[in-house]
């Protein structure tokens, strides 16, 4: 059987000058193509510097976009200024207004004070004689319905008492302020209870005794502020005489020093300035319930209850070494000052890291206080040696 073959070329050829029937509802017939090959675009090459230049570009856009908003964020902050410093210079402007008008008030007050007062010293002037005028005022010296030279002479003496009084209060704060000299038991007579607790009145001291602290307040003071106050090697001044001592290497003890050494005499008492903090005394075999208080002078440990009784005080200057904190472990390196021996005590506590950090900053006032003390022996040992 022989194969059908397909259209001739000289068919394909007369299709064009054949007039085929056209249908205006009908959609186009399909141009003429192999069934089996797809009409393909053939594909373009693509460079590595067309991908270059395309990401150049990109990246001016994304530029010319991002300076594009600087400068709408440069604009609008330009504006809040300029409208920032209207609203300053109005309120400037505002407020030199209102003092402006302060001031008019306060300059018409014045004048209207000033207007009262002359209108008033001419009446006065006006229903006396020149005798009878001087001197002018309701609290003037001397008896009243007096004028003339008899309200001069007492208006004089008025004066000159108070320059006198005034004066001799100035001698008395200079010479309490530059000289401090020693005290009789005649000047204190009568005046025992202003230097001695109120406790010691309660019973009414016969002669004797009052004597007696009579002549022990005039020993300590002399040795406390006239005398030059030694220190001996090997003895341990009490905490006031230290202070004292302090004080008096640097300036004279007038009043105000009294005062500072006052305030400072109570800063350093056990209780004063004091932190209290819950603790337990741990040990291997059990805990003790304690409280610790942080001060001035140290640490600080009292039994827990309403009446709490010292059990023993460890100051920076002889006796704390360390202190460390960890977590609820407070561990105080500490040494017992009557054997003269070193231990380490442990306390539970959660307030651990507080009651460290008190310490340090405790400590570091006392070592400059001490390091003010040495630097100041060593001067005073220096002018000994030169002289």
């Amino acid at each position: 059987m022989a194969q059908k073959r397909g259209p001739s070329l000289r068919t394909v050829i007369q299709l064009g000058a054949v007039d085929l029937p056209t249908n205006t509802g009908a959609v186009a017939a399909p141009p003429l193509q192999r069934p089996a090959r797809t009409l393909v675009r053939q594909p373009q090459p693509i460079h590595e510097l067309d991908c270059v230049k395309a990401h150049i570009q990109q990246i001016k856009e994304h530029q010319r976009a991002a300076r594009s908003n600087r400068r709408e964020l440069k604009q609008d902050i330009k504006a809040e200024r300029a409208w920032l410093r209207r609203q300053h210079t109005d309120a400037q402007q505002e407020a030199t207004d209102r003092r402006r008008a302060y001031r008019a008030l306060d300059d018409s007050h014045i004048a209207h004070q000033s207007a009262n007062t002359e209108r008033e010293l001419a009446d006065h002037i006006s229903s006396r004689s020149a005798d009878t005028y001087w001197p002018y005022g309701r609290n003037r010296p001397g008896p009243p319905l007096t004028y003339g030279p008899e309200a001069e002479e007492y208006h004089a003496k008025f004066l000159l008492e108070q320059a006198n009084a005034q004066q001799k209060e100035r001698e008395l704060q200079r010479a309490l302020e530059h000289n401090i000299q020693e005290v009789d038991q005649a000047d204190i007579e009568g005046l025992e209870s202003e230097y001695l607790p109120a406790a010691w009145f309660e019973g009414e001291p016969d002669k004797k005794k009052l004597g007696e602290w009579r002549k022990k307040i005039c020993e300590h003071f002399a040795a406390m502020l006239v005398n030059e106050i030694q220190e001996v090697e090997g003895e341990e001044m009490c905490l006031t005489r230290r202070l004292m001592y302090d004080y008096r290497m640097e300036s004279d003890p007038n009043a105000y020093a009294v005062m500072n050494l006052f305030v400072d005499r109570i800063r350093r008492s056990p209780k004063c300035f004091a932190m209290q903090f819950m603790a337990h005394l741990w040990s291997q075999e059990k805990t003790h319930g304690v409280v610790l208080q942080v001060n001035y002078l140290g640490l600080h440990i009292y039994t827990p209850g309403e009446a709490q009784t010292l059990m023993c005080s460890f100051q920076f200057l002889d006796s704390l070494i360390s202190w460390l904190a960890l977590n609820d472990m407070l561990t105080v390196h500490v040494v017992h000052k009557p054997t003269k021996r070193s231990a380490k005590l442990h306390f539970l506590t959660r307030e651990a890291m507080q009651i460290k950090t008190m310490m340090s900053r405790y400590s570091e006032a006392v070592l400059g206080e001490l390091q003010k003390i040495d630097k100041e022996k060593a001067l005073r040992a220096k002018v000994a040696a030169l002289g």
